[in-house]
């Protein structure tokens, strides 16, 4: 019963372990930088906490959701930032507030804001599998020599 437990664990742990801490880190992601347009605006805001404000309350700072449309791609981040880079995207636009779509598209539009998305695209897919598969079997190899040393040293005892 312990070898069936410590197995499942480790099967388990294996199974968290190379999507989150080993997978991003095989094939470097591919990152682009492109205008931000008025489809991709999910919302905008203040800062919120953590932006400059008195008290600790939001922050003048202006806040832009996005969505990603690229299709079936491993999407790691996406984020607006200004021209120059920074994600300081200045005060929030008052027409922004006021609740019309396009006022606040026109307004954001003269900001020249850009969406910084850092994915794996879809065609990579086999290439990942590939690469996981490798690993696992020179883990299973690995494993093997350590049983077969293992037996082997007990036996010569």
């Amino acid at each position: 019963m312990p070898a069936i437990a410590v197995t499942l664990a480790v099967f388990a742990a294996v199974q968290v372990a190379v999507p989150l801490g080993v997978r991003p880190y095989l094939i470097p992601p591919v990152r682009t930088v492109s205008p931000l347009s008025a489809s991709n605006i999910t919302g905008t805001g203040d800062g919120g906490p953590g932006a400059p404000g008195v008290g600790g309350a939001p922050g003048p700072n202006l806040a832009v959701g996005t969505k990603v449309n690229i299709p079936g791609a491993w999407v790691y981040s996406s984020q607006v930032t200004a021209p120059d880079g920074s994600t300081d995207l200045g005060p929030d636009p008052q027409v922004c507030r006021s609740g019309s779509n396009n006022a606040c598209g026109t307004a954001l539009a003269r900001l020249h804001l850009r969406q910084v998305v850092t994915y794996q695209p879809a065609s990579r897919y086999w290439a990942f599998q590939c690469t996981e598969t490798g690993l696992y079997l020179l883990l299973a190899l690995m494993l093997t020599g350590f049983c077969i040393w293992q037996v082997n040293r007990r036996l010569t005892r």
